[in-house]
């Protein structure tokens, strides 16, 4: 858990910029804006990006890697691979669908102080409850609220 295939017209669609990529249509419209409200209150306050990415299913170029046995290196490597592709400064949550795995990761400076290993693992904790209830929306909300809430108390020590 260090540092979290759609259709084609969703890649398009999705300004690589937006803090939320929903390449598996999870997420309603509603939802979207009001967790990209929340990233926006945590990047003007603290200066630090938080990203979520969902994918339907584990990329064609990644899919020969994939070993079940192997599964949480698979996916902290994707989740480091696509927060180094993003350049995130902070939170990177990547979420795939086909194997129902969530993947948090945070840059050393995040990790330092902001946002901490027993942080990741609770976010992990809340989102994964949500899916489970198949309830993406509040998943995502309650989410990215945990990570502003978790940020602003860590700073205040």
């Amino acid at each position: 858990m260090y540092p979290l295939v759609a259709l084609a017209a969703l890649f398009v669609a999705a300004d690589p910029a937006d803090p939320i990529q929903d390449h598996a249509g999870i997420f309603s419209a509603d939802a979207v804006k009001t967790a990209e409200g929340i990233l926006a209150d945590i990047k003007r306050r603290f200066e630090m990006d938080v990203v979520v990415e969902t994918f339907k299913e584990i990329p064609a170029d990644r899919k020969a890697q994939y070993s079940p046995d192997k599964k949480d290196e698979f996916f902290q490597k994707w989740a480091l691979d696509r927060a180094n592709a993003r350049k995130v400064q902070g939170v990177y949550i990547l979420v795939c669908m086909e194997v129902r795995r969530v993947e948090v990761g945070a840059d050393r400076a995040a990790q330092r102080r902001a946002f901490k290993p027993q942080n990741r693992t609770e976010l992990t904790k809340i989102v994964l409850d949500k899916f489970r209830q198949k309830d993406f929306d509040a998943g995502l909300i309650a989410g990215v609220d945990f990570v502003r809430n978790t940020v602003t108390a860590n700073l205040k020590q």
